[in-house]
């Protein structure tokens, strides 16, 4: 009744608490007035509200308080059991402190009003503050907690939303602990102090929902835990949604233990959001897994948002990051996915650490160190990237299997990046581009291609098998790449930054294998020895296998189209281990290459079997006529090459048991060249220019330049040069 600012303070008299029943709505404040029922003297002793509003009685469509002019503050009360909200804002600038709205007097039984708890209509109000006293109790069963709509610029700090006063347990809201509804410019939350405990509650924790809700912050808040961030109290769906909105940050936040993911970027018109900072299925440690029911985060049809820096996404139960429903244009970056905090120790997801399913375009990681993920230690693939349409994504600079200085393995259980899609990049030629992807429990990269499917990718620059200084082996359990099935694929190239170091590795360092598996280039990469190409590091079996597979290119005759291939079973395993082996393998290319010595090609640095080891293997071409195409095949354990009924292979221009030169010995350990029972049809050499091989020999060891065995005929040996050998130039089996 009297204009202007008006203040109503309490003094009941009688035993705490004090309930004010209402049989109807209270009037709607049009006038600014202070409401603070922190003034009833026994709330000086419990700190919490003693005098509660109770709608029960007030009639259908009640509202608590209906705010409608500016700069009203309400305190102190609990509000509960009205049929609609339990406060409306209409006017702005409000400020709305410790009270528990929804529950009863001592914050711990639910007492939900029908509607929202608080519904904020107008802009620049405050919700709770940075004191423990300012924050409210907004709990017990209302529909939502505080629903925003169309309006800008409030924020909300302090409170517990969804739990009990204790911060103990879960006491949801029916639906959303925080939704904001086509809202710009809010915060919940804030630094230090201004943190939100929004957990418990029966769909999401927060959601922001629409086109134009804009540069909202979510920023410091516990989302899923109870107040220590050191125990479960989930909210049933996702920690934070956002749908459809663009241009929203989620920093610094603990978001775990939530019933679906922790943070889910859904719709096309969800863009430009940044995501950074946030323990993601951790405790608020970062040592201890409160893992999200399924992925840490999700984006689904969204684009060009920022999933990083310094987010630690471990714990959770399904994939660390899964990008699907078209998502495109979004980079992952500067996270933790797999570890701990510290970087140092496995916190597994469940299933991959980086999921694409659906999704393209999209960028793993960076070129400059903070741009780096690690992503180890997670439950199935550190990245998988599934589908044929999976197109242009970019994997580059990330540490997959090994802890935060990349110097110790942290495995990811299956495969370090798994790749079933068409026309992704593992890595790439720039510096800093290269993945290092070590210590995996399986395969380090695996192409695997099913009904066309893997087609077209590239993986260069990358570290395979070897720690970040790519000096020390750090093997991954099987081999360092592997293609199955799938065609066209290219690794490495022809210029120096383009070169993978495959080394280290358990099995092979690289196979091919399926009928699929055609086209393939390999080119210009080190397997089997340290990034200098000087020491061996070599992979546990053979350098390269190609088995049932046709038409593949290792290496080339152009200048550095060439792959060493060298100081495989460094172990000294004696157990069958070649530079390449081809295995019911035809028309495959083996050219340029440098099997058994060092990057230079003057010192040894054998395999222990023989250099290129063939069997049952038809019209394939080893080396050329043409200027580069020899392959340089020396110091090796056993055979140059070995053939064992294999048939109508070409054999030419190869330098084997020479250095680089051709001239000076460098010898394989038994025959130059050597073809067994059933090696029929063979040309080893020609008569064009070039086409002859320099087969040398070592003289400390009595052995043969080419041996063709008994049951193998019919092969044509012509124009080679064969010297130096200490025992036959060639040596024809009986039946020849």
């Amino acid at each position: 009744a009297n204009p202007g600012p008006d203040i109503i303070n309490f003094q009941i008299s009688g035993i705490a608490p004090f309930t004010i029943n209402l049989l109807s709505a209270l009037p709607a404040v049009t006038d600014p007035v202070t409401i603070d029922a922190t003034t009833q003297p026994e709330w000086l002793t419990s700190g919490t509200p003693v005098v509660e509003l109770n709608g029960a009685a007030a009639g259908s469509s009640s509202v608590g308080l209906q705010l409608n002019s500016a700069s009203n503050s309400v305190m102190g009360l609990a509000i509960n059991r009205f049929s609609a909200q339990g406060i409306v804002l209409s006017g702005a600038a409000n400020v709305i402190q410790g009270n528990f709205i929804g529950t009863d007097t001592t914050g711990t039984l639910a007492r939900g009003n029908g509607s929202f708890g608080i519904w904020v209509q107008s802009s620049g109000n405050l919700i709770g503050g940075r004191k423990a006293i300012n924050g409210n109790v907004i709990s017990g069963g209302n529909d939502t907690g505080i629903f925003i709509y169309n309006t800008s610029s409030n924020v909300v700090q302090g409170n517990y939303i969804g739990i009990s006063a204790n911060g103990a347990g879960a006491l949801g809201n029916n639906v959303n602990g925080i939704t904001i509804d086509e809202s710009s410019g809010n915060l919940i939350g804030g630094p230090s102090g201004a943190r939100n405990f929004i957990s418990g509650n029966g769909v999401s924790g927060v959601f922001l929902n629409g086109a134009a809700t804009v540069q909202n912050v979510v920023q410091g808040n516990y989302i899923g835990t109870d107040i220590s961030g050191g125990l479960v109290a989930g909210n049933a769906n996702d920690g934070i949604i956002v749908s459809g909105a663009p241009s929203n940050t989620i920093s610094g936040n603990v978001i775990s233990g939530n019933g679906t993911n922790g943070v889910f970027l859904a719709g096309t018109g969800a863009v430009g959001n940044i995501v950074a900072g946030n323990f993601i299925g951790t405790d608020v440690t970062g040592k201890v897994a409160l893992g999200n029911h399924s992925a840490g985060v999700i984006i689904s049809a969204g684009s060009a948002n920022l999933i990083g820096a310094s987010n630690v996404i471990s714990g959770n139960l399904a994939d660390g990051i899964f990008l699907t429903g078209g998502a495109g244009g979004n980079l992952v970056q500067g996270n933790v996915i797999g570890l701990s905090a510290a970087g140092t120790n496995a916190l597994p997801n469940g299933f991959e650490g980086v999921f694409i399913s659906g999704a393209s375009s999209n960028t793993i990681g960076g070129t400059v160190s903070t741009g780096r993920n690690v992503i180890s230690g997670n439950a199935g693939n550190g990245i998988k990237i599934l589908l044929a349409t999976d197109v242009w994504n970019t994997v580059v600079g990330n540490y997959i299997g090994t802890d935060v200085s990349g110097t110790k393995a942290v495995p990811n259980a299956y495969a370090g990046v798994r790749v079933e899609a068409r026309s992704n990049l593992i890595g790439g030629v720039t510096a800093g581009s290269g993945n290092v992807i070590s210590g995996n429990g399986q395969e380090g990269i695996w192409l695997v291609g099913t009904n066309g499917s893997a087609v077209g990718n590239a993986v260069q620059g990358n570290f395979v098998g070897l720690d970040a200084t790519g000096m020390n082996s750090l093997g991954n359990g099987n081999a360092g790449v592997a293609i199955s099935d799938a065609a066209a694929n290219q690794v490495g190239g022809i210029t120096a930054g383009a070169r993978n170091v495959i080394s280290g590795n358990g099995n092979n360092g690289m196979f091919l294998i399926g009928a699929s598996a055609v086209g393939n280039v390999i080119q210009g990469n080190y397997i089997g020895s340290d990034k200098t190409g000087s020491v061996a590091l070599g992979n546990v079996q053979d350098g390269i296998v190609l088995q049932n597979v046709s038409s593949n290119q290792i290496g080339g005759s152009a200048s550095g189209a060439g792959n060493l291939i060298s100081g495989n079973n460094a172990n000294g395993n004696d157990s069958g281990n070649n530079g390449i082996t081809i295995n019911g393998a035809a028309w495959n290319i083996i050219q340029g290459n440098r099997i058994g010595t060092d990057a230079g090609g003057a010192v040894g640095l054998g395999n222990s079997w023989d250099a290129i080891y063939m069997q049952n293997a038809n019209s394939n071409q080893i080396g050329g006529a043409v200027a580069g195409a020899g392959n340089l095949l020396s110091a090796n354990g056993r055979e140059g090459i070995y053939l064992g009924g294999a048939s109508r292979n070409v054999i030419q221009g190869n330098f084997i048991g020479t250095k680089a030169d051709g001239t000076s010995a460098l010898g394989n350990l038994l025959h130059g060249i050597d073809l067994d029972a059933g090696s029929t049809n063979n040309t080893i050499g020609g008569a064009a220019a070039g086409a002859g091989n320099h087969v040398a020999f070592a003289v400390t060891m009595a052995y043969d330049g080419v041996r063709v065995r008994t049951g193998s005929f019919n092969n044509l040996i012509s124009g080679n040069s064969i010297f130096n050998n200490a025992y036959l130039g060639i040596y024809l089996g009986e039946t020849n």
